[in-house]
């Protein structure tokens, strides 16, 4: 018989947590222009962040492109 090993440490996060502390302030946008970018819809992005639905591999993958995207001229003009 195996004897079970206590869990230690924290419980893990789920990704929409991320996106909704980190993520999305950092990047000072609606959440309706984010879905737009990120091709989905309002609710489905809200469903994420409320922690309701699961980051698939193609939102992964939307996320990983939304973040390298090129900032606008007008911010780069700011940032100078």
């Amino acid at each position: 018989m195996t004897k079970k090993l206590p869990k230690r440490g924290l419980p893990p996060m789920h990704p929409g947590e991320l996106l909704r502390e980190e993520i999305l302030p950092a990047l000072d946008r609606p959440k309706t222009q984010i879905a737009r970018l990120l091709g989905v819809s309002r609710q489905t992005l809200y469903d994420l962040i409320e922690e309701k639905q699961p980051v698939t591999p193609v939102m992964a993958l939307r996320l990983g492109a939304m973040r390298k995207r090129p900032r606008s001229v007008a911010q780069s003009a700011e940032a100078i």
